[in-house]
């Protein structure tokens, strides 16, 4: 079986090496606070002419009032109004007796603009990431609720903080970096944060997170993208906040490693060879793969390194697979079947069967290939219903292929591939359903095994568990 073409964890040669991709759910707050803001309003018909008349040299009020033939306490009103907004100021008349007013510069914009900015308070409904505690804004597509973060089986990232920080006025700024993305250059200025108004609900953001160990001392480290862009302040909150601690990392992947090792058995591990060995094989395959094709002189020296370094490769009898390899590696080991196929593996998801899965099996099943699907858990969506029973999910195709056969376990056990009896794959990863939709961390990458002696060790072990 050759598996070096694939694409590559290219960290590997930064001194990490990847164990597992999940898709999560990081947790934000919907926090309702109180702002101060600079509205820009237009000013209204009555003003104009009040601002027309001073500026034509009408500033008494009395002036006014007979101008605009209107009741001398409409007049102060408006007037009054004015001046408390800054587009007028009053000072004595010339005969000292009574009151003149002015333009203010403010005032002399408005003739130019007609509309002016207007403080006001307003509840404005910010979110909050939980891991950063900070002001986020993001789609609307990559939000989810409670209920849709479970249905999508989103491993649940935990807040820093048991409840929103009592956000104020010295917050000011990064809250108005996220309110101008999210509402445009032409809504109203925020001046400033008062404090939270209500109370808050939780959502949450749907995001990728990847498991790195370090090559030198194991030491592991989550790195988080949204949107497929990576997040360093998610990143630093995770490792300030110690929550690779706290999600119990290093005891899921320890226990993810030992399912493995304990059906593999002592020896098959002991020969197992190094992760990076196995590593730099990879690299230099994947060096040797992607010359400039224009290059054909070259191209063809190269063929014989390309293929010393795939027989190495396939010579190996116990090894990991990279990340990168297990998740391409149905279209692979379907394609290499040529007589027998099973699968062992702790959840069957109908979303993974339907839209990844099927196609190559009933390609394998009409080249005569007997496939066997072995279970512990499933979940089947059916017009919107789960449907528990894969066997009914399935009927159509157990009634059109004799060669396709579905048993359920009742009993737990490392995920395994049998292929023609001849290649052994071994993960502690559910092989039937994506791996990035694991309730947990893990060390995702399976053990491949060939060669007659390992295979005689390790096929009565993984067939064990299927006995009844």
């Amino acid at each position: 079986m050759n598996m070096t073409r694939r694409p590559l964890d290219t960290s590997v040669q930064a001194g990490q090496r990847l164990l597992a991709v999940r898709d999560v759910a990081v947790p934000l707050w919907r926090l309702p606070l109180l702002c101060r803001l600079l509205e820009r309003r237009s000013v209204s018909m009555l003003q104009e002419f009040h601002l027309r008349a001073i500026d034509a040299g009408i500033n008494s009020r009395s002036e006014i009032a007979r101008l605009l033939t209107l009741p001398e306490p409409v007049v102060r009103l408006t007037l009054t109004e004015m001046h408390t907004s800054g587009t007028i100021h009053p000072m004595p008349n010339s005969s000292g007796s009574g009151t003149a007013y002015m333009l203010a510069p403010a005032g002399r914009e408005l003739l130019r603009t007609w509309a002016q900015e207007v403080a006001v308070e307003k509840v404005i409904q910010f979110r909050i990431d939980a891991v950063t505690l900070r002001p986020t804004h993001q789609p609307k597509e990559l939000l989810r609720t409670a209920r849709e973060a479970e249905l999508q089986n989103l491993l649940m990232m935990p807040a820093t903080s048991e409840s929103p920080p009592d956000f104020g006025q010295e917050d000011t700024n990064g809250f108005r970096r996220v309110y101008s993305q999210a509402r445009g250059a032409n809504a109203p200025a925020l001046v400033s944060v008062i404090g939270v108004e209500g109370k808050y609900e939780t959502q949450y953001l749907a995001a990728t997170a990847s498991l790195y160990e370090s090559t030198d001392d194991g030491e592991l480290s989550v790195r988080l993208s949204v949107d497929g862009r990576s997040s360093e302040v998610h990143d630093t909150a995770v490792l300030e906040h110690d929550l690779i601690r706290r999600m119990k990392v290093k005891s899921h992947v320890d226990q993810s490693r030992r399912r493995v090792d304990n059906l593999l058995g002592e020896n098959a591990v002991d020969q197992r060879a190094s992760d990076l060995e196995v590593a730099s094989l990879l690299v230099q395959a994947q060096r040797l793969t992607t010359t400039d094709t224009s290059l054909s002189v070259k191209d063809e020296e190269q063929d014989p390194q390309v293929q010393r370094t795939e027989e190495r490769l396939n010579s190996i009898g116990a090894r990991r697979l990279a990340v990168s390899e297990q998740s391409s590696l149905w279209p692979g080991l379907l394609e290499l079947a040529r007589t027998s196929l099973v699968v062992v593996s702790d959840f069957l998801d109908g979303e993974f069967w339907e839209n990844v899965l099927k196609p190559y099996v009933v390609a394998s099943l009409d080249r005569g290939v007997g496939v066997t699907l072995v279970y512990r858990h499933a979940r089947f969506w059916i017009d919107g219903h789960q449907e528990r029973e894969p066997r009914v999910a399935l009927s159509a195709l157990l009634e059109q292929y004799a060669a396709l056969s579905i048993q359920q376990l009742d009993r737990g056990g490392a995920n395994s591939v049998v292929i023609d009896n001849e290649l052994v794959v071994v993960s502690s990863a559910a092989l039937l359903a994506a791996p990035e939709r694991a309730s947990n961390f893990a060390d995702d990458r399976g053990t491949l095994i060939r060669g007659a002696q390992l295979l005689a060790e390790v096929l009565p072990r993984v067939k064990e568990i299927r006995q009844p």
